[in-house]
């Protein structure tokens, strides 16, 4: 059973509650009929995961677990990683209009994300940028990138291909251009649908762990694409503003926490 998440991950899951189509939702604590939307909305198809989109059978049944957490293949005692914050990523169409494609949160080891804001007291705008960096370089730690599809007409190839253009560049050798290489392989021949979750993992050494719709797919081990792919949305140019505030509100809140 995961522990119980902190108030600090409530204000996501209201987040999650705008991404999935609820607006205008006032801070506060959510009540179980929020989460059990946000399931309704989006099922894993039986997935091993505490997070707000997850759901659990039980003789046929909707089983609510805990909010803010995921716990894949969990095994042991220690706390699953809890969600520090969630945004969208959105797309222009035709020049007309914005597009939601997917929500996107981001999940942190409890003990090390407090480890790392209590070395930045205050957490002012130049703290908070460093510790965007260190998030990024940090690969030891448990921390996973967690998407649902939002817009329904993406499909697997026009997917890895917008987020190939953000990690092409930096890929700096070739080793690390076979990493990308192997990780683009994942997504060939994925049906993707609305709904549909994906989630990148990395608990140390570089290791990237992908998970199609709830299911293991493969482990790269690369340093140079972990990090690339963890810049990509905590960097100075992130594919999802909104994830980024979020996630940075989320450690302010953390931070204030531990004093």
């Amino acid at each position: 059973m995961c522990e119980n998440g902190s108030k600090l991950t409530m204000f996501a899951v209201r987040d999650e509650l705008s991404v999935l189509g609820v607006q205008n939702v006032q801070p506060r604590l959510l009540s179980l009929s929020d989460f059990e939307f946000v399931q309704k909305k989006h099922m894993t198809h039986g997935a091993h995961s505490c997070s707000p989109f997850a759901s659990a059978s039980a003789a046929g049944s909707q089983q609510i677990l805990e909010p803010g957490l995921y716990c894949p293949d969990r095994t042991g005692s220690a706390p699953c990683p809890v969600l520090i914050g969630l945004g969208q990523r959105q797309k222009r169409l035709l020049g007309l209009k914005n597009v939601s494609v997917y929500a996107v949160g981001l999940y942190l080891d409890p003990s090390k994300a407090r480890q790392l804001v209590q070395k930045q007291p205050g957490l002012s705008p130049a703290a908070l940028d460093k510790l965007y960096g260190e998030l990024i370089q940090e690969t030891e730690s448990q921390k996973t990138l967690r998407m649902v599809i939002t817009f329904g007409k993406v499909n697997a190839d026009n997917f890895y291909s917008a987020l190939s253009e953000r990690l092409k560049p930096q890929m700096k050798t070739p080793e690390d251009e076979a990493a990308l290489e192997e990780f683009g392989s994942r997504f060939r021949g994925v049906k993707f649908y609305k709904g549909m979750p994906l989630a990148f993992t990395t608990a140390g050494h570089g290791k990237l762990t992908t998970r199609i719709d709830e299911k293991e797919v493969g482990t790269t081990i690369s340093l140079g694409l972990t990090r690339a792919l963890f810049n990509t949305y905590l960097g100075s140019n992130p594919v999802s503003q909104s994830a980024k505030d979020s996630i940075g509100q989320g450690l302010l809140q953390l931070a204030a926490q531990a004093q």
